[in-house]
């Protein structure tokens, strides 16, 4: 059961890959106007990306699932330090899969990488600033 619940978003996110890239070798023979092809080219790049993310980063911790389901309970001390150690590698990268798509999108679109600057500086930090501005001025003295 854990081998499966490990491997179905691999192989779901390997699929939608592929038929991402397909999607990519299709968008330069459609006759369709250069800003929308580029916003499909940025698109399918984040994808792939996100693909390669999944395969890299969840990939381990599914073979280590089948390895440890294939072996069973050992009651060999040095096998069970073993898979624990490798459970707990294998645990981080699970868990950097959770945060690389906001690098993957930060790195592959121009457009994420606007947002978030319009986002964080120009709407929270001048809210903030504004905040500061007014609870310095409701300070008696």
């Amino acid at each position: 059961f854990p081998v499966l619940i490990t491997s179905l978003p691999v192989f779901i996110i390997l699929l939608f890959g592929f038929l991402a890239y397909r999607n990519l070798q299709h968008i330069s023979h459609r006759a369709i106007p250069l800003v929308r092809r580029e916003l499909d080219k940025q698109l399918t790049t984040m994808i792939l990306a996100e693909a390669l993310s999944e395969v890299i980063f969840v990939t381990p911790t599914c073979i280590l699932n089948l390895i440890n389901y294939l072996i069973g309970n050992s009651s060999d001390p040095f096998t069970v330090a073993l898979i624990s150690f490798f459970r707990n590698l294998t645990g981080i990268f699970y868990y950097i899969h959770f945060v690389s798509p906001f690098y993957i999108y930060f790195c592959a679109s121009k457009r994420f990488r606007q947002q978030l600057i319009y986002v964080l500086f120009k709407v929270h930090y001048n809210r903030w600033r504004h905040q500061r501005v007014v609870d310095v001025a409701n300070i008696d003295i």
